[in-house]
């Protein structure tokens, strides 16, 4: 149980990049170049210790008055978007487009400036 707590966020982001190169394959198949945001991603994955129908409920039933929290001492999960998935895995995905980066041909060859 212990590893499946470690590589929680990194399985929440494989799912959104698989879900992104399915939809990409498919809609090229049928020949559509361009792939909106919206359905690029999933709106959010849900990270969970229990199957519940929202990472965020209790599921206080008449059988269970107390809730997962309370009775089970079972946490509540989280909803993981795109961003907060990279956020989480501690991907610098974004942060590292916006630094621009010198080109050297040289460099890119594996030869030295003279």
């Amino acid at each position: 149980m212990l590893k499946l707590q470690l590589f929680r966020y990194e399985a929440a982001l494989a799912l959104h990049a698989t879900n992104l190169l399915t939809r990409a394959f498919c809609a090229r198949r049928v020949g559509i170049h361009d792939l909106p945001h919206s359905v690029a991603f999933f709106s959010g994955v849900e990270v969970d210790k229990a199957m519940r129908k929202d990472a965020n409920s209790e599921c206080k039933t008449p059988s269970n008055p107390l809730g997962m929290s309370a009775g089970y001492a079972i946490p509540q999960g989280e909803t993981l978007s795109v961003y907060d998935a990279l956020q989480k895995t501690g991907s610098n995905v974004f942060l590292e487009a916006k630094k621009p980066k010198k080109f050297s041909i040289y460099e890119f060859c594996g030869m030295y400036e003279k």
